[in-house]
């Protein structure tokens, strides 16, 4: 493979199933439904050699905390409106505050299956050659039910992944779990950067020793 302005050619990076496949999922019926797999459209890893996952049945999304399987829109996984809440998983209709009592506003992104509505994804150069490193990325992705950068991604680029949050309190927090691959480089790698109104709050990096 080679990027715009490249002077050679270089070997494509062999196919991870687990990062360049993606899901295919057929309509839930009794609780169940068909899960098929096909390679990213914006990956640019060889195939050959590589598997596919098999075709299997698997259970239903779950539901999860503060919203309800909506039995009048087709079960789909709505939030509580406000003044309701639901505390566990697969709720079928959500509770009432009790009196004093309000729940505050929350959004969960796990078990996931797409890219949740409302996320912005692009993939920016972060170095000073003349060359479309992005050409061929679009930024983050869904892969095994979380958020994830595709391994293939070449260096010198910078992922970005942005959602746009309506603060209605004075106060709030955000809790995310995070994983990265061993780096064969040597020099420190910033991996993982927190903005909120353009302000870094936190930078999350690895070096090797």
């Amino acid at each position: 493979m080679s990027y715009p302005g490249d002077s050679l050619c270089s070997p494509r990076p062999t196919c991870i199933p687990a990062y360049d496949a993606e899901p295919i999922f057929q309509q839930c019926a009794n609780g169940k439904r068909a899960v098929t797999y096909r390679w990213r459209n914006d990956t640019v890893c060889d195939t050959d050699g590589a598997v596919l996952p098999d075709g299997q049945t698997v259970a239903c999304a779950s539901c999860p905390a503060g919203f309800f399987i909506n039995k009048a829109n087709n079960s789909a996984c709505t939030a509580c409106p406000h003044g309701y809440f639901s505390s566990e998983n697969n709720k079928e209709q959500c509770e009432r505050c009790s009196s004093g009592k309000y729940a505050p506003l929350a959004q969960n992104y796990e078990e996931l299956e797409a890219m949740p509505a409302g996320f912005d994804t692009r993939c920016e150069m972060v170095q000073t050659e003349a060359r479309d490193l992005c050409a061929f990325h679009s930024g983050w992705v869904v892969a095994n039910g979380s958020f994830t950068c595709l391994p293939s991604v070449p260096k010198g680029v910078r992922l970005v992944l942005r959602k746009k949050v309506n603060v209605t309190q004075e106060w709030g927090y955000m809790e995310f779990v995070y994983k990265y691959p061993s780096l064969s480089s040597s020099d420190p790698s910033e991996l993982l950067k927190l903005k909120i109104d353009g302000y870094t709050i936190g930078i999350l990096s690895f070096s090797q020793p």
